[in-house]
């Protein structure tokens, strides 16, 4: 379970500015906020990105409980797994061009 809520601002029409935040909830881990932040700049036909997300996922009950044997598998699950946390950063820049407005990444 987790609440999550973002906001999207213009302060200038080029620039658009986008927070997130997610609350999550876990009765086994001890789960963090998980933000993130997009940023969008488009000068008249040319754009620029950029974020950055945290992220969190917890084991499933398969990777925690498993038991699966049979002639050639052994699979057991395992129950003292961690949760795992990730950090993602991602830069792009775009143009769009042409009648169609085709865009070029």
């Amino acid at each position: 379970m987790a609440f999550y809520s973002y906001l999207m601002w213009s302060p200038a029409s080029s620039l658009q500015i986008q927070p997130g935040l997610r609350i999550p909830y876990n009765s086994k881990y001890k789960a963090p906020l998980v933000y993130s932040l997009n940023l969008k700049f488009s000068p008249g036909k040319f754009n620029l990105r950029a974020s950055y997300a945290r992220g969190f996922r917890t084991p499933s009950l398969k990777e925690l409980y498993m038991e699966f044997i049979d002639q050639n598998h052994q699979v057991f699950g395992n129950d003292a797994l961690k949760a795992e946390t990730a950090n993602n950063y991602n830069l792009s820049a775009g143009y769009l061009f042409g009648l169609n407005k085709h865009h070029l990444n």
